[in-house]
C-alpha cells in the first residue's frame, strides 16, 4: 500500500516539475527577437504608398492572368481563379489616409501582442491563470455531477 502511494506521489511530482511555466527558452527568445526586428522595420519603413499598392495589385492580376491562361486547371479551379481576379479588379484602391491608418493599427496590434506574450512568460498574467483554473474546476465538477447522476 505504501509503495503504491509512493508511486502516485512520484507520478504527481513529475507533472509539477515538468509543467510548462511559460518561461522563455532559447527558441522563444529567438522568435521574440525576430518579431521585434520585423516590428522595428515596419515602423522605420512606414506605410506603403498608393503607387506601391497599385503596383502590387497589377503584379497579382498579371499572376492570376498567367494562371488562368496556362490551361493547367479544371473548370471549378478555373472559376475560383477567375472569381479571385474579378474580386481584385472590383476593389477600389485605398487612399493614403487608409493605408496610414492600417499601418498604425498593425503596429499597435503587434506591440500589444508582444507585450502580452512577454507578460505571460514572466508570469504577470495571473488573473488569466486564475480564471482558467476556475473554469477547469467548474468543468471537473460538472463531470463528477454527471457521473453521480442516476438515469
Amino acid at each position: 500500500m505504501m509503495k503504491n502511494l509512493l508511486y502516485i506521489l512520484l507520478f504527481a511530482a513529475t507533472f509539477a516539475i515538468f509543467a510548462d511555466d511559460h518561461r522563455m527558452g532559447p527558441e522563444m527568445k529567438q522568435k521574440m527577437w525576430m518579431a521585434k526586428i520585423k516590428l522595428d522595420l515596419a515602423e522605420m519603413k512606414g506605410p506603403r504608398s498608393v503607387a506601391e499598392v497599385k503596383e502590387m495589385r497589377e503584379n497579382r492580376l498579371a499572376d492570376l492572368d498567367l494562371l488562368i491562361k496556362s490551361g493547367k486547371y479544371r473548370a471549378e479551379q478555373l472559376t475560383r481563379l477567375e472569381g479571385a481576379r474579378d474580386r481584385l479588379m472590383s476593389m477600389e484602391l485605398p487612399t493614403q489616409e487608409m493605408l496610414n491608418e492600417r499601418h498604425q493599427t498593425r503596429i499597435k496590434r503587434a506591440k500589444q501582442m508582444m507585450k502580452n506574450k512577454a507578460q505571460m512568460r514572466n508570469g504577470m498574467d495571473r488573473e488569466r491563470q486564475k480564471r482558467w483554473m476556475r473554469q477547469r474546476e467548474l468543468r471537473e465538477d460538472r463531470v463528477l455531477k454527471n457521473k453521480r447522476r442516476k438515469y
